[in-house]
């Protein structure tokens, strides 16, 4: 079920609406889908000559002419008018909401296209948390309420709604490469994703402590599904997530036990593990021997 929340009828043209109103009911509108498998499956997903921003919350795929953009869990979907998309549900699907708008809505504002979010060379998904997700779904909760108001500046109003929306997305930072040639996004995703794993080291002090230890942490820092880093690390690299992760954390760990005096304990902790026998385990499976056996060896 959509549930569309502007208030408008054939006598949009009427003498008793503003010039500024009569033009806006036309430019935007702001729906909330209780039922997103009834709307969304579908090509199109968007209209010509309407850009969309929508908060989606389950598995899908987004596709376009060359590409395809699977994620699962929430999410923002930008759609660029000039580019055609097709949605397709893979799994079980949670409210959802969404806003249409011609580029003349923000005729007072710079370009609206001109926002990274719809550069047709930006991938048009971004992962959120669950945090963020509560964020830009009371964002979108803010906009379905004002369009039914009274207000004869709620047009102005929810243009800032919108701006604020593009720029808290914005912020977020998502990795604009999934447009580029295959190759060429694994390459930029894998190089991206040593950047990170590689900034967390060498760890100097028993207080510092890696904060991404996990695959999902790391595709969540590079708005991607974690099968999809995982796919794109193995092709370029050969090896898993979880395998690149432990391999350099492993080599930090033989470091610390060669030149620190810290115990066992604290250096498991600081290598981003809860239970010290996960890393006793971890560090057998990789280097052949105990944490204990290692640093003994050294002294012999």
């Amino acid at each position: 079920m959509v549930q569309n929340h502007l208030i408008a009828s054939s006598k949009t043209h009427a003498g008793w609406l503003k010039d500024e109103v009569a033009r806006d009911i036309h430019r935007f509108n702001v729906f909330q889908v209780d039922d997103p498998a009834d709307l969304f499956d579908c090509r199109p997903y968007n209209r010509p000559g309407y850009y969309k921003i929508s908060l989606h919350y389950g598995h899908n795929r987004l596709s376009d002419e060359k590409h395809s953009f699977e994620f699962e869990g929430a999410a923002l979907v930008f759609a660029h008018p000039d580019v055609v998309y097709g949605m397709e549900h893979l799994g079980v699907q949670k409210a959802c909401y969404f806003c249409v708008f011609t580029e003349d809505f923000f005729e007072r504002f710079t370009g609206i296209g001109t926002y990274e979010v719809f550069s047709v060379d930006a991938a048009p998904v971004i992962l959120l948390t669950d945090a963020q997700q509560l964020e830009f779904t009371y964002l979108f909760q803010q906009m379905t309420s004002e369009i039914a108001q009274d207000f004869h500046l709620k047009y102005d109003l929810l243009r800032a709604l919108v701006m604020q929306l593009i720029l808290k997305a914005i912020k977020l930072r998502p990795i604009p490469v999934l447009r580029e040639h295959p190759s060429n996004a694994t390459k930029r995703v894998t190089e991206r994703f040593m950047e990170l794993l590689e900034h967390q080291f060498p760890i100097t002090s028993p207080v510092q402590r890696m904060a991404l230890r996990h695959p999902v942490e790391f595709a969540q820092q590079l708005s991607m599904h974690v099968n999809s880093l995982n796919r794109m690390l193995k092709k370029l690299t050969g090896k898993t997530t979880s395998q690149l992760i432990s391999e350099r954390t492993l080599r930090d760990a033989q470091e610390l036990l060669i030149h620190t005096t810290w115990n066992i304990v604290e250096i498991a902790w600081c290598l981003g593990y809860e239970d010290v026998s996960h890393f006793i385990k971890s560090f057998k499976k990789y280097g052949g021997t105990t944490p204990a056996m290692f640093r003994k060896t050294l002294v012999a």
